[in-house]
């Protein structure tokens, strides 16, 4: 079985996953570890333009996966199952040193481990859509599951006919985004996209910024929900998802080889397991809730001190990896290759 080596990566690709994650983890930092704005008072106004800068993360993350497409290879089903093994264990390991094990979230079925099962979700669709891509016209049926995801998944009088896309955690959106990835790698996008792509991102950015804060300032006025500015970062947002292809479509056109990079993204999946981990994150919390409670008033150092926060998180999932990517070459690896061995000679 043929496997793709750290110098066939594209770094460009990968230094955009990183990026994916690490957004990932500021949008977790950002409202959900500390407050959504409606139950604070009186927030911030840079958190809502936070916010919409980084909500494009998970939607990036799995472009990237259409982007270079992926099927159900045994090798890497062994390996995606090695990842969720190795982060049980070191829950189990948590749990029991800090009293705290969690069953659910040990087995990844909890609700803030939506991701992994979304994405395994994806990764067993990978067949069926790899084969109506090669069977049909993806740019007629892309559009049609756009607009049937964004039709169900934003207009709010509909929620209650909502099929499943649950504001796009879910399993029918990652199948929409890897199909939008797929679209970019074959035909490319405008011209103009490609060429104004990363201020396109700033300026959809501010928008959805200014949006949600506009909404969240004025909910009285409008009668709407103090909350109903949280749909304005819905991934199923068509703004998001435009925003996300423009983020990735920055790195896309980019092109340099980088070994440290590559081997560097191969651990972003170990930052999302790490820091969403109920029996793992506590520290992490209540660091940007002691950031938020101290320094509200000095932003600048705010802002420092958040970003070495994200940043040390990212630091400390990398480093926990390295035990994964150790054992995993030294038991996991050699127990494959024999169940490889015997598959193939059957």
């Amino acid at each position: 079985m043929r496997t793709t080596s750290i110098t066939e990566r594209q770094s460009n690709i990968e230094l955009c996953r990183i990026f994916a994650i690490l957004l990932v983890v500021l949008v977790h930092t950002n409202f959900a570890w500390t407050g959504v704005p409606h139950e604070l008072g009186n927030p911030l106004p840079i958190r809502f333009f936070v916010q919409a800068f980084s909500i494009i993360g998970v939607n990036v993350f799995v472009l990237i996966t259409g982007y270079f497409s992926t099927s159900i290879k045994l090798k890497s089903l062994f390996n995606l199952l090695y990842i969720c093994f190795f982060y049980g264990i070191v829950r189990i390991t948590c749990g029991i040193v800090t009293n705290n094990l969690i069953v659910k979230d040990l087995f990844f079925i909890s609700s803030s481990n939506w991701f992994i099962i979304s994405y395994l979700g994806l990764v067993l669709l990978t067949p069926l859509l790899n084969s109506v891509v090669a069977k049909s016209t993806l740019l007629m049926l892309g559009g049609v599951l756009l607009f049937y995801e964004v039709y169900f998944g934003v207009f709010p009088a509909l929620q209650i006919a909502e099929p499943g896309i649950n504001h796009g955690y879910s399993v029918f959106s990652f199948a929409v985004l890897y199909l939008i990835g797929r679209y970019i790698k074959l035909y490319g996008l405008p011209k103009g996209i490609k060429n104004y792509s990363f201020y396109l991102y700033i300026g959809i950015s501010l928008l959805l910024g200014f949006t949600a804060y506009l909404l969240f300032k004025k909910a009285d006025v409008l009668r709407i929900s103090p909350s109903f500015y949280t749909r304005v970062y819905d991934y199923v947002n068509p703004l998001v998802i435009f925003s996300s292809v423009c983020f990735f479509q920055t790195f896309e056109k980019m092109a340099f080889k980088s070994r440290i990079i590559n081997y560097i993204s191969k651990s972003t999946l170990a930052v999302l397991l790490v820091h969403t981990a109920a029996v793992i994150n506590p520290p992490m919390v209540q660091y940007f809730k002691s950031l938020v409670e101290n320094y509200t008033e000095k932003t600048l150092l705010l802002c420092v001190l958040w970003f070495v926060g994200v940043l040390g998180i990212f630091v400390i999932s990398l480093l926990i990896d390295q035990i994964r990517i150790y054992t995993y070459k030294l038991i996991a690896l050699p127990i494959y290759m024999k169940i490889e061995s015997k598959i193939i000679h059957k």
